[in-house]
């Protein structure tokens, strides 16, 4: 069975692991992970993702094209 892993994890007899990670029972020993962090894996099965991952890139700014006007900038009055 293959698990995918919640949040970060490394111990000093398993991992490191980072979120996301997809792992198989015969690399690791479940229940002992499960025990020292109780959550950590879950069954790939049921962690299907229907929505892709948002897209948390910095981009850049979008310039404009005109420079601006009186009749644009009207935040500050007479």
């Amino acid at each position: 069975m293959k698990y995918e892993v919640q949040w970060d994890y490394v111990s000093g007899t398993a991992g490191p692991y980072c979120e996301g990670d997809i792992i198989s029972d015969s690399d690791v020993d479940v229940a002992w992970l499960q025990r020292d962090s109780p959550g950590v894996l879950v069954a790939v099965a049921k962690t299907r993702r229907q929505t892709p991952r948002r897209n948390r890139m910095a981009k850049p700014a979008e310039n404009r094209q005109e420079p601006i006007t009186k009749a644009d900038f009207k935040a500050v009055k007479d």
